[in-house]
């Protein structure tokens, strides 16, 4: 109590016991008053929306950090030292008979196969499976996320460098894009989702027909990738679609455009239940002028009757398998950046 509410408590006991209480509890609220040293945020956006805009400042800030600032860098170290572990998250195999013995034999056999993928699970042949998830954990924490893509059995051009037919390829969070999210409503973080907020997720296998272009470390192809969403209809059978589309189409898309690459990616199997039918994803490249330049993007070199021609063509080959029927056609950016351990 001060001066004035130990004379008021002399004569009015009950108004001077009312003003410490009242002054207890502006002082409670007194973090929620701005004042010259606590200016408030004017900021009413969710966290996802400002993520979507400022992610990449923060995450530059984030690597900044981790490569310069030794506190940082071992807090980040710490942290995947208690998750990971040294040796990282194993298995012991451990098959069982009908009646619920454990096939030694079998464990043996697993177990060597394992060990064995172990030595080089990723596409690179540059990391271990301890130091893959001690890597991918690192850029969880310091970046928010990480992804990966799984690589399952004859994969064109890529060597899976163990006796297991299985690789995963790391993937920067940066590769999912998200400048592109307010023309699509379904798109949230850089991920198609439905009203529910639940990812779309598809098995594929991937065909690589033109490679794309290398660029170095960290920077972006100066191309149009182009990722298109294509949908088998209903009276073709999968054998017909894929028979066409593989065999036919390809050539067709690659003549009567300037690609510049060409993956396909058969969608072998919808992983999520809230994802929509899709029989295959494109990703295709083009170059930048053509996204203002028709002749550029179908490589008629200004020519108005071959730009025609071509347009026929490519409009007559996609209708053969329906591909322009339930199209949905992204324009993005493609990056590359190389992954090393930092322990």
């Amino acid at each position: 109590m001060n001066l004035l509410d130990r004379m008021i408590s002399a004569i009015a006991p009950a108004t001077a016991l009312k003003r410490v209480q009242a002054r207890k509890i502006l002082a409670s609220y007194d973090a929620a008053t701005p004042s010259r040293l606590r200016r408030f945020s004017k900021e009413t956006r969710s966290g996802e929306a400002l993520a979507r805009l400022q992610s990449p400042p923060i995450r530059t800030q984030a690597r900044d950090l981790d490569r310069n600032h030794d506190l940082a860098r071992g807090a980040l170290t710490v942290m995947v030292n208690n998750i990971i572990g040294p040796s990282g998250i194993g298995i012991e195999p451990q098959p069982r008979s009908v009646s619920g013995e454990i096939l030694d034999d079998l464990s043996q056999q697993l177990l060597f196969l394992w060990r064995d993928w172990c030595r080089a699970p990723e596409v690179t042949l540059s990391h271990s499976w301890p130091g893959t998830q001690r890597l991918m954990c690192r850029t969880w924490l310091r970046d928010g996320e990480a992804f990966a893509q799984l690589l399952e059995g004859a994969v064109v051009h890529l060597d899976h460098g163990t006796k297991v037919p299985l690789s995963l390829e790391m993937i920067e969070p940066d590769l999912v894009p998200t400048e592109n999210e307010l023309a699509f409503s379904d798109q949230n973080g850089g991920i198609l989702r439905d009203a529910w907020g639940q990812p779309y997720a598809y098995r594929v296998t991937e065909v690589v027909r033109l490679d794309p272009r290398p660029v170095p470390d960290g920077e972006r192809a100066e191309v149009l990738a182009n990722i298109a969403l294509l949908r088998r209809p209903s009276d073709m059978s999968r054998e017909d679609y894929l028979d066409y589309w593989m065999l036919h189409h390809t050539a067709v898309a690659i003549r009567t455009q300037n690609t510049e690459a060409y993956v396909q990616n058969i969608v072998e199997e919808v992983l999520t239940d809230s994802s929509p039918e899709v029989a295959g994803i494109v990703e295709e490249h083009f170059p930048m002028v053509a996204m203002t330049d028709p002749h550029a993007f179908y490589g008629s070199g200004g020519d108005d009757a071959e730009l025609t021609r071509r347009i026929t063509e490519l409009m007559a080959s996609v209708a053969r398998f329906g591909a322009a029927d339930g199209l949905d056609l992204m324009p993005s950016s493609r990056y590359f950046w190389a992954l090393t351990v930092v322990e």
